[in-house]
């Protein structure tokens, strides 16, 4: 449980009453300053510093949630590809790409066009970077239905 659902559930406690000011206060205090998880052996690569953002997507279909508003991206490598292709930062910039963008427009520019052909084939990977760096997380993917039909 993050710091952050345990903060709302701990002001649920309080409006309900559950609670008096003070103990939500003292609990508050207590979550704010407790030690973040060490990470796990699993999260740390070869080199033996943690990071966020893995070195490529490991399937040719992402789903993405908003921890925030719960809001789900699906993205797909040809997809992207295709679109990249065609719109270009326009694209990266509709996703939120922003540094991506920047770069893309630089590079087509300074090549005379020949990045537009190039950049199209990082396009996803830099996509799903770009949503992990601002907090999205990585849902696993939808798994088949047992139920009989």
């Amino acid at each position: 449980m993050t710091k952050v659902e345990q903060l709302k559930e701990l002001k649920d406690m309080l409006d309900q009453n559950l609670i008096n000011q003070a103990e939500y206060e003292k609990l508050r205090t207590e979550i704010l300053q407790s030690v973040p998880p060490q990470p796990t052996p699993q999260s740390v690569p070869r080199g033996g510093r943690p990071f966020d953002v893995p070195a490529a997507p490991l399937r040719d279909e992402t789903f993405l949630q908003n921890p925030v508003t719960g809001q789900i991206v699906t993205l797909r490598r040809w997809p992207t590809f295709g679109l990249m292709l065609l719109f270009g930062t326009f694209y990266l910039a509709y996703h939120g790409a922003w540094w991506n963008a920047l770069i893309w427009a630089v590079l087509a520019w300074i090549t005379f066009g020949l990045a537009w052909l190039i950049y199209p084939f990082f396009a996803y990977r830099f996509l799903v970077d770009s949503y992990r760096r601002r907090g999205w997380i990585v849902m696993p993917p939808a798994l088949p239905s047992t139920q009989p039909q």
